[in-house]
């Protein structure tokens, strides 16, 4: 299954992994585990990185 790879706003590093990209807008508020910041990501093809390959 292909995921992509959401980006953090802030540092910019890799925060989360999603599935599929809704066709809704969607926003997720988390921690990023790399800046250590409350971020909110807005899950768009804008702000997704290279996907992975789902290994």
């Amino acid at each position: 299954m292909l995921k992509h790879q959401m980006k953090c706003p802030t540092c910019k590093k890799r925060a989360f992994d999603i599935s599929a990209l809704p066709d809704v807008p969607l926003v997720v508020e988390l921690k990023c585990p790399n800046c250590k910041n409350i971020v909110r990501v807005s899950c768009t093809k804008n702000n997704s990185d290279v996907p992975s390959n789902g290994v």
